[in-house]
């Protein structure tokens, strides 16, 4: 269980962590290419082509690349792009093939390649783009009006690029840049036309637009304000929320560290390959979005941190009915039990038993609703909670929770696998009623049928007619209205627009559905049924420590009986050989050196 400091410490770090990549981030989603214009220009032309000719593709010899179109015998010119993607930048190995009429161009600028033979001087071209789409244009004739099908937006660019004399050359070349639709661009070398022309499609990513940044710095303020303050007030006003939200639901969703991990890599594989130009380029056009994002995930984070862990309760219910005993009373009793995580809520203090999962915690964070699955007891009879016995002593203050005598409190610091224990009536038909928080499909009242004895205008020919809510329908509307130009204000795309107005939408027709835990307690007077258990093992805890005692007494007695006895042997064979060696004769052998001594 984590402690308030250790929750306030993990979300600072988060705090920390994010705010400072923020000018980081901010610098990459804003970064541009910074493209030479060269000694370009651009002119607008509607009246000077027409669509054959910017649609007419330039030979191309099989077993080549799609670009490439042949100059003179051996020479040949092709064109390269860089197509965007996440870590995708401008090196050669990322330059690709363009192959006309299958590429669309993303960047502001493609590559336009050449061979002339080993021998050839230096080049210089002109290269015509030309970025059009196909429209309408009425025109009178003999006949009367006519619409004739015209190229319309028409944008015509001129480039000189060089080329080095000799080996391979590689030219750079800026075109027309499209960032709001996708258009054409018809491209063609001066004086060869027929010979070298190409057709793309261009849709510019909008991550490649400038920025009025010149210094490191300037990329530092540019972060910080769009990104940086952004992300300090989502996160405070998430936090804030959270807090409210927690009172509500009294924990958040429960998920893994693993689960996290997944939603996170999904997260980037949609956003980083699947959809990265969408990605990109909302979050170019609306930088601010990075801060939000971010804050968002601060705030899941707080709302996982600070949510109550909980205790976990195990619920034990005795089936004497299903109990198989002798008349000595040995046999087998069953006991059926559920083990369910209870938490308090801090609205009104009650003990919830929320389920885990994103879902749960959606149903119980609903508005207009209270699904929270609360902790009911059956205290409809006053046998099931009633006040303790003038022997036991209880706090003046004791609540609900301290008066049920058939609950029982572990003990963390002993290492108790449960951290309170309740008796549930052996009567009772389950051991916990328990209805799961969830959604069901719910069907607005968007018709009103009249009864039998409504008025008799409500009737055609005995058919009775609805009255529609048209307040009701038009209230929806009004709401799918406002969220959609709300959201495609503040996103700037209308896909996530239209994706928040199916969302509403989906949330008209579902509801939440109240989840319940109702557990039906022992009556009071069990409790002298547990501690007279409790007394009969407390006799045969003493009896056993009793036998052992005695035992052990057994075993020491025995052992001093027997030190006894040896000590009492060896004294008998001490004496025995002082009196053996005080009665033993004197040896012939001793006198003879005595006397010899003398002389």
């Amino acid at each position: 269980m984590i402690n308030e400091r250790g929750r306030w410490g993990v979300l600072v770090a988060a705090f920390v962590a994010v705010f400072l990549i923020a000018p980081v981030v901010g610098g990459v989603a804003g970064a541009t290419f910074q493209e030479d214009g060269g000694d370009g220009n651009e002119t607008n032309a509607s009246t000077d082509y027409t669509l054959e000719e910017l649609r007419q593709l330039g030979p191309h010899k099989p077993g080549t690349p799609p670009s490439m179109r042949p100059s003179g015998e051996a020479g040949g010119y092709w064109v390269t792009h860089v197509p965007t993607g996440l870590m995708v930048s401008d090196t050669e190995s990322n330059r690709v093939s363009a192959a006309p009429g299958e590429t669309t161009i993303r960047r502001g600028y493609l590559y336009l390649n050449s061979f002339q033979g080993w021998d050839a001087p230096r080049q210089e071209v002109t290269v015509h783009l030309v970025a059009w789409k196909p429209g309408e244009r009425e025109r009178s004739g003999p006949n009367g009006t006519y619409t004739e099908r015209v190229p319309v937006d028409v944008v015509h660019q001129t480039e000189r690029v060089t080329f080095p004399a000799g080996t391979y050359g590689e030219a750079k070349v800026p075109i027309p840049e499209s960032y709001d639709e996708a258009k054409y661009l018809t491209m063609w070398i001066e004086g060869k036309r027929s010979e070298t022309q190409w057709v793309y499609t261009v849709k510019t990513s909008k991550a490649a637009q400038e920025i009025p940044l010149s210094t490191a710095g300037g990329l530092v303020v540019w972060g910080g304000w769009n990104i940086g303050v952004t992300f300090l007030l989502t996160a405070a006003l998430t936090i804030v929320g959270d807090r409210y939200l927690l009172d509500k639901i009294g924990r958040g969703p429960g998920v893994s560290a693993l689960e996290w991990a997944f939603f996170g890599l999904v997260a980037v594989f949609l956003g980083g390959f699947v959809y990265y130009d969408g990605v990109i380029d909302t979050l170019v056009s609306r930088p601010y979005l990075l801060g939000v994002l971010g804050g968002l995930a601060v705030g899941l984070l707080a709302i996982t941190v600070f949510s109550d862990d909980g205790e976990e309760a195990l619920f034990l219910q005795f089936r004497p009915q299903d109990a198989r005993a002798g008349a000595d009373g040995a046999g087998r009793l069953r006991v059926a039990n559920q083990v369910h995580t209870v938490v308090g809520r801090a609205k009104d203090g009650r003990k919830a038993v929320p389920r885990t999962g994103w879902l749960p915690a959606l149903a119980r964070a609903w508005p207009w609703s209270d699904a929270t699955p609360l902790l009911e007891f059956d205290v409809h009879k006053q046998r099931r909670i009633e006040s303790p016995t003038r022997d036991v002593e209880m706090p003046d203050d004791a609540g609900i929770w301290e008066r049920i005598r058939t609950r029982f409190v572990g003990s963390a610091n002993d290492g108790d696998e449960y951290d309170v224990v309740y008796i549930v009536d052996p009567l009772a038909d389950d051991v916990v009623q328990y209805q799961e928080e969830t959604f069901e499909l719910y069907s607005p009242d968007l018709l009103e049928w009249p009864d039998e004895d409504a008025e008799p205008e409500r009737f055609v020919r005995g058919v009775p007619l609805p009255r529609v809510a048209w307040g009701t329908i038009g209230a929806g509307l009004f709401a799918l209205g406002v969220v959609y130009a709300a959201t495609a204000a503040f996103v700037g795309s209308s896909t996530w627009a239209t994706l928040a107005v199916c969302v509403l939408g989906v949330a008209f027709f579902i509801r939440p559905v109240e989840g319940s835990a109702v557990v039906e307690l022992a009556p009071a007077q069990f409790d002298v049924v547990v501690n007279s258990a409790m007394n009969l093992l407390e006799g045969y805890s003493e009896r056993q420590d009793a036998e052992h005692f005695q035992e052990k007494w057994h075993r020491s007695e025995a052992k001093r009986r027997a030190k006894a006895r040896a000590e009492s042997e060896q004294k008998d064979e001490t004496i025995f050989r002082e009196i053996a060696e005080e009665m033993a004769p004197e040896r012939a052998g001793d006198d003879v050196a005595e006397v010899s001594s003398d002389d």
